[in-house]
């Protein structure tokens, strides 16, 4: 093959490749061409060959460091200042809230929230899913206590056509939409002991199987749930089931809630102030 078609078998298996491509041929509209191809450079032959090679090699190398230290500060960026742009607080414990869920974005381990209802679960799940690596992947939020239990399986799994009455077409569950990103179960602790056992065999397996199938699906997505009670002593109680428990406590992240945060009241005042006067047209 000649360098046109090798250049375009490296760049089929790695994109990022960079290439240098060697030639004793002078004419302009060859380099053109293989330059607009993706090489890198083009170099003619010559008895500074070994120079020139050595140069663009260099200069290779400065643009890769400089594309990583682009990468670590946008990456630096996006930790220290998204969370404190969607959520108001810089009271000692919103300080270990952001804390824990800079720690949740570099793993797809997955993290349990607790704290009063109110508290702001749910902007911490998009908080942690819209800064990670999968934030160009869906965030679906399902609230489970909301689900009647004799629904929850066709809700989370999906089903087939036909599969039951009422189901006319096929249809995905929701930890197939969530394929890529993430899922946010909320109040969790709401969920029936039935639908628990399927629950766990899908964190399990990493994989559904809809309600008239026997094909399994494989789900690739990150756990995140919620709730408002004590899930432990839900296990010491009978209602949560303690296998599941300790596969969904992951990362904890606590909530306080705002009479434990005093210092936090004149911002998030602030803030809703200013909000109802821009909704408003008001003046702030």
């Amino acid at each position: 093959m000649n360098g046109g078609e090798l250049l375009e078998k490296i760049k089929e298996m790695d994109a990022s490749v960079e290439v240098i491509i060697i030639s004793e041929q002078e004419k302009i509209e060859t380099a053109v061409s293989l330059l607009r191809s993706g090489a890198y450079d083009y170099l003619v032959k010559s008895k500074d060959i070994k120079e020139l090679v050595l140069n663009t090699v260099n200069h290779i190398c400065r643009n890769f460091d400089l594309k990583k230290e682009i990468a670590t500060l946008k990456k630096e960026v996006q930790k220290k200042y998204s969370f404190e742009k969607s959520m108001i607080g810089n009271s000692n414990g919103m300080r270990k809230v952001y804390d824990m869920m800079n720690k949740a974005l570099t793993t797809n381990i997955t993290v349990s929230i607790s704290g009063e209802t109110g508290t702001g679960k749910e902007m911490v799940a998009k908080g942690i899913h819209f800064n990670s690596n999968r934030k160009e992947k869906p965030f679906i939020a399902v609230n489970v206590a909301a689900i009647p239990s004799e629904l929850i399986e066709s809700e989370l799994f999906g089903y087939e056509k036909g599969a039951f009455t009422g189901a006319d077409n096929r249809r995905k569950g929701k930890f197939e939409e969530a394929h890529g990103g993430t899922i946010f179960l909320d109040e969790i602790g709401g969920m029936d002991l039935n639908a628990q056992v399927k629950l766990l065999r899908v964190l399990q397996e990493k994989e559904v199987t809809r309600i008239g199938s026997n094909t399994p699906i494989a789900v690739n997505c990150r756990i995140i749930v919620a709730t408002h009670r004590n899930l432990l002593e839900e296990v010491k109680n009978g209602n949560f089931r303690e296998d599941l428990y300790y596969r969904l406590y992951g990362l904890p992240i606590a909530l306080p809630p705002l009479r434990d945060r005093e210092e936090d009241a004149l911002l998030l005042a602030n803030h809703f102030m200013m909000s109802f006067c821009h909704e408003n047209g008001l003046e702030e």
